[in-house]
Parts: C-alpha cells; structure tokens; sequence
C-alpha cells in the first residue's frame, strides 16, 4: 500500500509544477502525497481571492483519500487577507474534513521561528504590491523584514518554469541587501528552491527557508514523520 506510513494532502494551484516534483525528492520511504488542484493562472489579488474559493471543494477532495494531514499550498492565497487568515482556513479545513490541517503561509512562519532570531530577508516570485502584504503578514507575526525582491512574476506557470540557479541568484541578491539578516525566506512554492537551499545556506551562512520545503517539513512534523532529509536545507533535518 502507498503510503503506508503517511499521506499528505496537497492543495496546489493549477498551474503549479515544481513542489509536488520537490517533495517526490524529499519523501521518506512510506510516505505520499495526494494532490488537488483549484485554478489559477495569473498570481494577482483578484485570481487569488477566486482560488481560495475553492478550498472546499480541494480539500474534500483529497480528504477522500484518508489523508493524515491537509496542506493549503499557494502562500499568497493568504497573505492577501493578512494576519489570522490562515488560522480561518485551517479552521474551515479542519471543521469540514475532520482532518489537521495546515497552510503554506503557517508552515513559513512556524519553520522561520524555527531558526530564531526575527531579522529576515525576504525573496518571492512576485510582484511589489503582493510583497508589501507578505512583509505586513510577516511583520504582523514578530518578524523584522529587512528587505524584500520579487521578480515580478504573474503569469503562474512562468514560476516554476524558472530554473533553480533563479531562485540562487534572487536569494543572494536579497541578502545583499540585507546582510544582518539572521535568515532568508524564498516565497512561493511554485519556484525551483530544493536544489539549492543548501548552497544558499553554505554561502551565507545563514538558515534558508522557502514556501515549498516549510510546508514540506511541517506536513511531516505534524504526520509524525521526523525521519532527517539531507540535501534539500538543514530545516528538513531539525
């Protein structure tokens, strides 16, 4: 039997094509995950808003499966609503499924407070106006945010067609300008980041973190799985 020792639910937006490719590397033997998409295919206020829409129906939906925990992937799909929104989600998830459940934005937070320290700096795939709203969101829970760089993306699928050494090159730049930062956080599960978060880390010298691997590493916390990964960031081994 497939996932024998965990199932995670993955609610993942349509156009994504990276984590679910990220978290096949970084699975321990007995462990799976079980997808549902709901659409989107610009990253914008307005798409979003219509994304969250259907976190019922996703959730439902890989609740079929018996899943042992329910992911809500696409971290502005919260930020968007600020502070406390993903508490209403994971709530509505839970309420609905009877099953625990987490967000990518929850799983970012809990992974950075992880590391310690509150100066962070911040790298996302998208445009100023979502990256003012992540900072207030990051802000809002205890973070100083040092510096924010988004690549302007909104074309969704334009995200994970970036290839790995983009997500490098955007974490040092940001860093750069921000090098009392005591981590750094990638944002959006749609970039390629597993491949090098431990490059990033070795050369900054500092804990790295990204929508993706955070929500990964809290998934399996909260299965009960806390098999260490190597090779895809130091969270995944804490």
């Amino acid at each position: 039997m497939y996932g024998w020792r965990a199932r995670i639910g993955r609610l993942a937006p349509s156009a994504a094509t990276t984590a679910e490719n990220e978290w096949a590397k970084a699975s321990p033997d007995g462990v799976i995950t079980v997808c549902s998409r709901y659409y989107i295919e610009r990253v914008t206020p307005d798409n979003l808003e219509r994304m969250m829409g259907e976190v019922d129906r996703a959730s439902r939906e890989v609740a079929s499966a018996k899943v042992n925990v329910i992911a809500q992937c696409g971290t502005p799909g919260i930020f968007i609503r600020g502070f406390g929104y993903d508490l209403e989600v994971i709530d509505r998830i839970q309420q609905l499924t009877g099953i625990q459940a987490t967000t990518m934005a929850t799983s970012s937070v809990t992974a950075l407070k992880q590391f310690g320290g509150h100066k962070i700096a911040v790298g996302t795939a998208y445009t100023d106006d979502l990256n003012e709203m992540l900072k207030s969101f990051l802000e809002a829970h205890g973070f100083d945010v040092r510096a924010v760089v988004g690549l302007g993306l909104v074309p969704n699928v334009e995200i994970g067609n970036q290839p790995p050494e983009v997500a490098y090159d955007l974490g040092k730049r940001v860093f750069a300008q921000a090098p009392d930062a005591e981590s750094l956080f990638i944002s959006c599960g749609g970039l390629r980041t597993f491949e090098v978060i431990d490059a990033l880390e070795e050369d900054l010298g500092v804990p790295v973190t990204s929508s993706s691997q955070a929500t990964w590493w809290n998934s399996l916390r909260m299965c009960g799985v806390n098999t260490p990964i190597h090779g895809f960031g130091s969270l995944l081994t804490m």
